[in-house]
Parts: C-alpha cells; structure tokens; sequence
C-alpha cells in the first residue's frame, strides 16, 4: 500500500470583493491510499481457504491400484475409485439424508416414547427406519413418474401444479378419505377426487 497527503483549502465564509482572493481559513490534509494486492500472499490465502478436509473410508485411486481394494469392490458389488471432487460431491449431498431423519428428533416421537428394554429400542429404530425408507421411495417414485409422463397434473396443497411433489403432500391429500367396512368387504365412501386418482398414478 502507498499513499500521499493531499492539501485541500478550507475558504472563509462571506463575499468576495471584485478582484480579491477568497481568504483561506486553513488547510486540511487528506491522506490519499492505494491499495496493491500482494499476489503471492493473496494465492496462499485463497489455497488455504478453498481446503476442504474430508474423512472417508472409501478407497483411493492409489488404493485400488495397490491391490488394497476389498474383495466386494473387487466383485463390482460397490466402487473401487473415489476421487477427491466425488468423495466430496457426496458428502454436500447428505442433507437430503439428514432433512428426512430430522422427523426422529421431534420431541412427540422421542420424549413421548417409554421401553423397557434396550431390544425393545432397536425394533421401534428398525421400523422408523423401514418407514423413512417407504416414504422416500413414495416421493421418489411419483417424481420418476411425473419426468417420464408428462400427462400427469399432480397438484401442491395450495392446487396448484408441481413437478417435485412430496410424500407429505400425498399424505394430506389422501387425509379426507373414508373408508367402509361391512363384514368382510371394504369400500369408500365417496369417489375419489381427480389429484388423488392423479397421485395414485404416479405412485403405480
């Protein structure tokens, strides 16, 4: 940085008489700046700041080379090469993940929640989990459906159309619907409404 101080008149006030200077009151002195970047500073700065350090147990390029890749990769059941970008590519991806467990977290399912025995905990954990895993592939399913056929018109819950509809949507859709049960036969009490029929569609 380099800089240099400027002068600048400060005049008195009042009118000036016909071939008379304005008399000066005083001087004040500006201290005029300029900023040059130090590029070799500025480099090491910005490769400090983009390092994203990331633990990972999935194996390297230089792993699977070395023959160090375990016999499941090796079988082509899960990859053998993870690269740097890749490793971290899905590790930004996990929110989706972590938006869906937030639901266990609720203090209606956890505090509300008394076993006596710890088995008893790992089997309510067991079907939490089958039924995270049924209401992704719910929402997952109808959005194929939705890409791959455009004749279908799923609404929000404000009716108004969507290309990314939700489980939860689904849920609220179907929330009015009654069902009659007489002997062993079962049936509804009203037709189903076109979004519901439209919902199903994309579920099948």
């Amino acid at each position: 940085m380099s800089g240099e101080l400027e002068p600048k008149n400060v005049y008195a006030s009042g009118k000036v008489t016909a071939g008379q200077e304005r008399k000066v009151r005083r001087v004040d002195f500006r201290l005029r700046c300029e900023a040059r970047e130090n590029h070799e500073l500025a480099t090491r700065f910005r490769s400090h700041a983009g390092c994203f350090v990331l633990l990972s147990n999935a194996p390297s390029t230089e792993a699977c080379n070395a023959g160090q890749a375990t016999s499941a990769a090796k079988a082509g059941r899960s990859r053998c090469r993870w690269s740097a970008s890749e490793c971290l590519q899905a590790y930004k991806e996990q929110h989706g993940v972590e938006n869906s467990f937030s639901f266990l977290k609720e203090p209606l399912i956890v505090n509300d929640v008394f076993l006596k025995k710890p088995g008893r905990i790992d089997a309510l954990g067991l079907v939490l989990l089958f039924s995270l895993l049924v209401w992704n592939l719910m929402q997952r399913s109808m959005r194929k459906s939705v890409e791959h056929q455009p004749e279908l018109r799923l609404t929000d819950l404000d009716h108004k159309p969507t290309k990314r509809p939700t489980a939860f949507i689904m849920v609220h859709k179907f929330l009015s619907v009654i069902i009659l049960k007489m002997g062993s036969h079962r049936r509804l009490a009203r037709p189903l409404r076109r979004d519901q029929i439209q919902y199903l569609r994309a579920l099948a």
